[in-house]
């Protein structure tokens, strides 16, 4: 009595119609990225590796290797029922293999020589879930991460599901940090323009440093337990994640930790940030603005309240993607922000702005010429143009598929006595 009904057909979206009109004319069409060469399916905004937007339709072969299959014996539809018993069948093309290895050399003038190691796996099982394993190691950071992918259809609640567990050394001037901790993003990162992300997360931080560095809670525990959790809104419409030249990127995220699961520390963090790209001539005119907001819950008396934060979620700027007029971290206020010696402290407020035109010379090399203002307070209610630093300079740039190679010194405007005239960097990818 099914005979007469006609079997469902495929809905094409804005992203699927060039895979079923290319099925239509008798090929197999998917998408390859044209930052890293990855082939994915189904057809999605982003790439699922690099996150590039940047992708173009290529012919398949059709050749490759059954990697699982099922015979169905009873039909979730009646109008198949005719054709049971059926064959459902996974197939593993030659152009794309669900598993790759990567493995990167780099230098720059904060890290010196790095090396990065990873492991991917796009779809355990044949089940569109995805399992990474990345190893950065530097002479500033090393750091171990283990995550996996729940893809939307099978995260929680029908929503894309992200986890990781990581442990992360990291060594600075004056103190040094040992993280380990896990985390949870529920949220499709890949829906644009706008995307929500909500994210637990649980860490425990070691912090070696002077006293007159850290919070009385870790120089009572000599260990901060974290626990947070933090809602993330971005708004994206660059049309390149590696090397924009129009569109604009907006996020904002607070930060709620709390005292449970055997967590200490209790703190609001607000981060703000808003990047804009337009053409500008033969280049591109860029511009940033970041700022952000801390505040203990339960200050100590008498205390400052960067001082009454963890040393973990303080606030820090100076350096090759904040402002290039100072070194590493060491942007901030003397006597607040930054110790007698001009190391620093970090802050409790940040204020951020940045304006840079990027523009071709020849070829691959192009290059920039910047201007970088702000400073670290410690205390957000403090936050005051008046107490700016300002920078100023100009830059070499060699274009990548994942963004540029940059050598850049930037001037301080407004050089006081005993600092610096700029500094130097070498470094890869854009600042902001």
């Amino acid at each position: 009595m099914f005979g007469n009904i006609e079997k469902p057909l495929p809905r094409p979206s804005e992203d699927s119609a060039p895979f079923w009109e290319a099925t239509g004319r008798g090929e197999l069409r998917m998408q390859r990225c044209g930052a890293c060469g990855h082939v994915r399916f189904p057809p999605a905004l982003l790439c699922p590796r690099c996150l590039s937007p940047n992708a173009a339709w290529e012919r398949l072969s059709g050749r490759g290797a059954v990697y699982s299959w099922v015979v169905v014996h009873q039909s979730q539809h009646p109008a198949f029922n005719p054709d049971t018993p059926y064959n459902v069948v996974i197939v593993e093309l030659e152009e794309g293999p669900t598993r790759a290895y990567g493995v990167g050399l780099g230098w720059d003038t904060e890290e010196k020589a790095r090396v990065s190691l990873s492991w991917s796996e796009l779809s355990l099982f044949g089940s569109g879930r995805g399992l990474d394993v990345v190893t950065k190691l530097s002479s500033r950071e090393q750091r171990w991460q283990v995550s996996y992918r729940e893809p939307t259809r099978l995260g929680l609640l029908g929503v894309p599901t992200w986890s990781a567990v990581y442990r992360t050394e990291e060594t600075f001037d004056t103190y040094s940090l040992l993280r380990r901790g896990m985390w949870i993003d529920v949220g499709d990162r890949q829906r644009r323009p706008v995307r929500a992300i909500l994210r637990y997360e649980y860490q425990i931080v070691d912090p070696t440093a002077p006293d007159e560095l850290l919070s009385e809670l870790e120089r009572d525990q000599q260990r901060t337990k974290i626990a947070s959790l933090t809602p993330i809104l971005e708004f994206d419409t660059r049309d390149d994640l590696f090397e924009p030249t129009r569109g604009v990127y907006a996020s904002g995220q607070v930060q709620f930790a709390f005292p449970l699961f055997d967590a200490d520390a209790f703190f609001n963090k607000v981060t703000l940030n808003v990047a804009g790209f337009t053409p500008l001539g033969p280049g591109v005119l860029a511009g940033s603005i970041r700022l952000g907001g801390a505040e203990p819950r339960d200050p100590e008396a008498g205390v400052t309240d960067n001082l009454s934060l963890p040393i973990a979620v303080r606030f820090f700027a100076g350096g090759r993607v904040t402002h290039r007029a100072f070194p590493l971290d060491k942007l901030g206020i003397p006597g607040d922000t930054l110790d007698d010696a001009g190391d620093p402290i970090g802050g409790a407020g940040l204020a951020l702005a940045n304006l840079e035109w990027r523009f071709p010379v020849f070829g691959a090399i192009g290059g920039a010429l910047f201007v970088d203002s702000g400073n670290v307070w410690s205390d957000w209610r403090d936050v005051n143009a008046g107490q700016f630093r300002w920078g100023a300079g100009l830059g070499l740039r060699v274009a990548t598929p994942v963004g540029p190679v940059r050598l850049e010194y930037g001037w301080k405007l407004d050089r006081k006595p005993g600092e610096s005239a700029g500094e130097l960097f070498f470094s890869f990818s854009n600042p902001f």
